[in-house]
């Protein structure tokens, strides 16, 4: 299922091998692969897409916080001061320290969700939703989530399975390519609503400092929409020439910004953007997969 991506060398013999999957959407269709196109769980890659049907409920929160609703923060200071502003709502969330921070001291706020979280609990209140009940797989909000997907992917579309997420809430399984392609839509409807430019004028509040999809963000001033997802995911959204791009990558051992930051390098130069630079642990050296070059 998975494909060679980076591997690490020291003195030319090959120390670490990195397996993942990459699926590049444009125009209707996949126009790039590596690996197949592997069923996974969207997790924190969907955030933009789970607050497409409440983001009329959130308009009047300022743009910066309206960033940390798609977020999978840090729980800097900024963080968590956005989601005070959001509103004290009772979080069925599981009690987080600081993502960058782990031996700090645990709390509801702290958890990289916390800003999706309490955006649901206030268009739940909005719109007279069960607040009680928010994470169902039957609660309103989720049933609305799924037609944004549906918008996207065609009204006949639904999860081959539909897990609990880390955060509590439902999260459906989808093919890499379903991925790529809700993530070039992100870039072609764009003007649909506030999120493109929230993620991309606060990248900031998206993740936070050392994160590779903020500093993606910062890199190309809003021209390209970068989310990180558990486990090992990475979404890409850009337009080149007014065609829209989406990309997906899977790291198939999980988590690994430094090895999907390497792929991301390699694909976002090859379109024209920027990317921070990879770089392999001392003493050795990093090489891509020959895959990745793109005819």
């Amino acid at each position: 299922m998975y494909k060679p991506l980076v591997v690490y060398k020291r003195d030319e013999i090959p120390e670490v091998t990195v397996f993942g999957a990459v699926s590049v959407w444009s125009g209707g269709r996949v126009v790039f692969s590596i690996g197949d196109d592997v069923l996974i769980y969207g997790r924190s890659l969907t955030k933009p897409y789970q607050m497409k049907p409440i983001a009329a409920d959130l308009r009047d929160l300022p743009p910066r916080t309206r960033a940390l609703t798609v977020a999978s923060h840090n729980a800097e200071p900024m963080h968590l001061e956005g989601v005070s502003e959001i509103g004290n709502f009772a979080l069925k969330l599981p009690e987080a320290s600081p993502l960058m921070k782990p031996w700090l001291a645990k709390s509801k706020a702290n958890h990289p969700c916390s800003g999706k979280h309490s955006a649901i609990l206030r268009a739940s209140r909005k719109h007279g939703w069960p607040e009680d009940t928010y994470l169902s797989q039957s609660h309103p909000y989720h049933e609305a989530y799924l037609r944004s997907l549906q918008l996207v992917l065609g009204s006949r579309w639904a999860p081959l399975r539909t897990a609990v997420d880390g955060c509590g809430l439902p999260t459906p399984s989808l093919h890499l390519s379903e991925l790529a392609h809700l993530y070039e839509a992100l870039s072609a409807r764009r003007d649909d609503d506030w999120i493109w430019s929230a993620m991309t004028s606060h990248p900031e509040m998206v993740g936070g400092a050392d994160r590779l999809d903020t500093e993606i963000m910062r890199l190309n001033n809003g021209a390209v929409v970068a989310k990180e997802g558990a486990d090992g995911l990475l979404g890409l959204a850009f337009a080149v020439d007014g065609v829209s791009y989406g990309i997906a990558i899977k790291i198939s051992h999980g988590h690994d910004p430094r090895a999907s930051g390497a792929v991301a390098e390699t694909l976002l130069r090859h379109y024209g953007f920027k990317a921070p630079t990879a770089s392999a642990p001392h003493g050795q050296t990093l090489e891509l997969s020959q895959d990745l070059r793109i005819v």
